[in-house]
């Protein structure tokens, strides 16, 4: 194994408020449209809304936009560039531009110039990019609407509701370490959740249900299943169903992950270095594929490309119906366990 030295910088979604116990500060502006959640879903929204000439508020729980696109998932999953469209398309288009202009220098950006723009993750096409660029690229697309306004490191508490009807929401400050602050109020035509927990729906006691449906004619692959999509079984298809897969509903839920945005300082002494381990490191759960090469400009690349055990099952449902402050102690889980990715193996630094 290379003796490789990395540090890698963690694009993580923290936030910096004040602890504030207040009472609800009621605050009097009337909406169109109030968008819960900054992620591309919301954004799109959100410009949309604005092109209807609708006024809109943004309320996202981290300190920028765009949602993963901006915190760790740097490219776009598309097999086909041509199936985007809409807002992403508009965003492909800006990340493209941006690399061909101010990152036209970058070996990656000139290198992906040259191949064939139909292939995934070409930083050249703009589908793929650093963190930092989505939340830039996502400012600037909403700054251009006047009637779009933000509210940042907020997250939402509960609904008001009049009858059956969602008339507005109440929000409350979440700092860097979970804690909930100052309390808020807003009013709206149209209340929009974009969060990926779709928390209004239990604060509005709509029905819903998690997990994965049963596997019927409609969904072969639906239901408990094994596959060897990601593992490859010897003399195995791809994505063949192995013994002991009963196509069963249950509550499961995609495993989740802190997606880490690495690169290589060339210094084993970086002052983002990981003095130890964190609580918990178990080796066993990881490996990694040293050959793994950057995909994204300034020489970084995608941790969870090249190692396997950063996806952690069993906590995805239990976040998803947690309150703001039970999360707390899962995102530590979380934490620690992708910490350890960067531990393995004595290999890398970390912020």
């Amino acid at each position: 194994m290379p003796n490789l030295k990395f540090s890698i910088l963690i694009f993580t979604i923290f936030f910096s408020v004040a602890q504030n116990e207040a009472a609800p500060t009621v605050l009097k502006n009337n909406y169109d449209i109030i968008v819960i959640g900054g992620t591309p879903a919301g954004v799109a929204a959100s410009i949309a809304a604005a092109r209807a000439n609708k006024t809109v508020l943004i309320i996202e729980q981290s300190p920028c936009l765009g949602g993963v696109l901006s915190s760790g998932v740097l490219r776009l999953d598309d097999k086909y560039v041509e199936s985007n469209s809409g807002v992403m398309e508009e965003f492909r288009k800006r990340v493209k531009a941006y690399h061909r202009t101010e990152m036209a220098d970058d070996p990656l950006v000139k290198q992906h110039i040259n191949r064939n723009p139909q292939l995934p993750w070409n930083v050249a096409e703009g589908r793929a990019w650093e963190p930092h660029t989505a939340a830039r690229i996502y400012a600037e697309m909403t700054t251009e609407h006047k009637s779009v306004s933000k509210r940042f490191n907020e997250v939402a508490v509960d609904v008001i509701m009049e009858g059956r009807q969602i008339t507005g929401v109440i929000t409350r400050e979440r700092d860097n370490q979970g804690n909930l602050g100052s309390q808020y109020s807003y009013a709206a035509k149209v209340i929009i959740d974009a969060t990926y927990e779709t928390d209004l729906a239990e604060f509005a006691k709509i029905p819903y249900r998690i997990g994965r449906e049963a596997r019927s004619e409609e969904e072969p692959h639906a239901g408990h299943i094994y596959t060897n999509y990601f593992r490859r079984v010897p003399k195995t298809l791809p994505a063949t169903i192995l013994p002991a897969s009963t196509g069963e509903a249950d509550h499961r839920s995609q495993a989740f992950t802190y997606r880490i945005t690495a690169k290589d300082y060339g210094r084993p002494d970086h002052a983002y270095r990981l003095a130890g381990p964190p609580p918990g490191y178990n080796p066993a759960m990881y490996s990694w594929n040293a050959n793994s090469k950057p995909i994204i400009p300034n020489e970084k690349f995608d941790l969870l490309g090249i190692n396997w055990g950063g996806d952690l099952v069993g906590y995805g449902t239990r976040w998803v119906l947690a309150d703001w402050k039970a999360r707390v102690e899962i995102e530590k889980i979380y934490r620690y366990h992708d910490l350890a990715c960067i531990i393995h193996q004595k290999r890398f630094s970390a912020t």
